[in-house]
């Protein structure tokens, strides 16, 4: 598992993302699947260069 993923599991940091922007996404699903690039189609950083704020809300 990704440590970004890992660090927000075990409470050591909260997902960052201070963008001023009009949308924001929530995405749902295990960690595992949300971070892994390969699995989530990289989801997150296409969300990111988009300037999307995303919402990780993990099940």
């Amino acid at each position: 598992m990704p440590d970004e993923a890992l660090s927000v599991l075990e409470g050591r940091t909260k997902p960052v993302d201070d963008r001023e922007t009009d949308l924001t996404v929530a995405v749902i699903g295990h960690p595992y699947n949300i971070y892994d690039p390969f699995i989530s189609m990289n989801i997150i950083n296409k969300l990111r260069k988009a300037g999307a704020r995303f919402l990780p809300l993990t099940i």
